[in-house]
């Protein structure tokens, strides 16, 4: 979650709110509920302190007539410490308790005065009035504490400043999950659609850049191709009019020798080929659903070179592919086990589970675990395979074309062989 941008917003938020709400709950305590809770008790204590003092003025008959019509009021009651004290079972809060120790110290002749919470949560003194103790109250029935409200109000206040919060994340959000999706939306080896300009001025700002670029990428593209077109021309007319030439030297010069410049020839123009296929990328080609066995069996019939491969294909397989680009893949593996395996070749096609292999074999020495990701690099070669005819591309081509249809290219050893897979997505099919 910390990897993405609202998740690092919103763990922003959340801390912010919390730090905010603990920060405002502490300065109500100290400069507002604190101080409302000792004046409070300054206002309890000058009560007390008087009716302490007309108690002990009283003869016995008034003081208790006194008492009595105390404890007809709702919020005050006195009772006589013979009567014993009242249940304590409620505990009291941070501010009752700097309420009490405010009172006591206001109190006039008061020492140790004990106070308790009863069951309806009022608070209890034993205070002496003239020269009798009474447990004294003067409090309501304390309907939720100080701190509780103030613990709920918090807590709703930032679960609707969270709320608040990722709305507003969410609003800024919308224009970057656009964004992207306008992003993913263009497919090809060049962007070839604009993305929309829209949302904050940040995000649209964005787009105008990646518009820019796409711009750029559109020109680049298009003096690639106009360079692959050219070089093409000029290269292979040369070679043409070369290989007319020895046709025509044929009779006169040596039949080895002309037959050793026409496979030179042959080789510059199939490398010629692939460096023009690597350049221009096999993405444009449109998807097309091809059927593996007829596919596969027409590029055998095709091939040139020994050894022969054999061809199975065990079902009817068909796959929605490049077909101009994916027979080139084909053709890289069989002339790469052509040239650097040994027999038998073999070349089959199956579904495993939710992928469709195309698979080249052969009986050579195969390919170390570790050299095989340096092989998918351009121009890269094996040691072996170095004094050999060849670019370095043929896999590397085979490895851009599984990715251009969605799939992977992989090397495993299995019963004395060595198999190199295309894979394909199943959804493809």
């Amino acid at each position: 979650m910390l990897k993405t941008l609202i998740g690092r917003n919103i763990l922003f938020l959340v801390t912010v709110l919390l730090l905010g709400q603990l920060l405002a709950g502490a300065l109500t305590v100290a400069f507002v509920l604190r101080p409302q809770a000792h004046r409070a008790a300054e206002v309890i204590a000058n009560i007390v302190n008087d009716i302490s003092a007309v108690y002990a003025d009283l003869p016995p008959e008034a003081q208790a007539g006194l008492v009595e019509r105390f404890n007809h009021s709702p919020t005050m009651q006195l009772r006589s410490v013979d009567q014993g004290p009242p249940t304590a079972i409620g505990r009291p809060t941070l501010l009752e308790r700097a309420f009490m120790r405010g009172l006591v110290e206001q109190l006039d002749g008061q020492e140790d005065v004990v106070w308790q919470v009863d069951d309806r949560n009022r608070i209890w003194l034993e205070l002496t009035l003239g020269d009798t103790p009474y447990w004294f109250t003067l409090t309501a029935t304390r309907l939720r504490s100080p701190l509780t409200t103030l613990a709920v109000t918090l807590s709703v206040a930032f679960v609707l400043a969270l709320a608040g919060g990722l709305f507003m994340q969410r609003l800024v959000d919308r224009p970057l999950r656009r964004l992207s999706q306008d992003v993913d939306r263009i497919d090809g080896p060049v962007p070839s659609d604009l993305i929309a300009e829209q949302g904050p001025v940040e995000i649209a700002s964005v787009a105008r850049s990646f518009n820019r670029m796409v711009g750029r990428l559109i020109e680049a593209e298009a003096d690639r191709s106009l360079m692959l077109a050219g070089v093409s021309h000029d290269l292979r007319t040369p070679l043409a009019k070369l290989r007319l030439s020895l046709a025509i030297m044929e009779k006169d010069c040596d039949a080895e020798l002309v037959a050793t410049s026409n496979r030179q020839i042959d080789e510059m123009d199939s490398m010629l080929g692939q460096f023009i296929d690597f350049a221009r990328g096999f993405e444009a080609e449109e998807l097309e659903i091809v059927e593996l066995e007829p596919f596969l069996r027409d590029i055998l019939a095709n091939l040139i070179d020994q050894p022969r491969p054999t061809l199975t294909v065990k079902t009817r397989l068909t796959v929605l592919a490049r077909p101009i680009a994916l027979r080139r893949a084909v053709i890289n593996l069989l002339a790469n086990a052509q040239s650097h395996g040994a027999s038998p070749i073999a070349l089959d096609a199956r579904r495993d589970a939710d992928t469709i292999v195309i698979a080249v074999s052969d009986a050579g020495p195969g390919i170390a675990d570790e050299a095989w990701p340096n092989l998918l690099r351009p121009f890269a070669r094996a040691d072996e395979a170095r004094s050999s005819p060849g670019t370095g591309l043929g896999l590397a081509i085979v490895n851009r074309i599984a990715k251009a249809h969605g799939g992977t290219m992989r090397c495993v050893q299995m019963d004395g062989r060595c198999i190199v897979e295309i894979r394909l997505p199943i959804r493809c099919s």
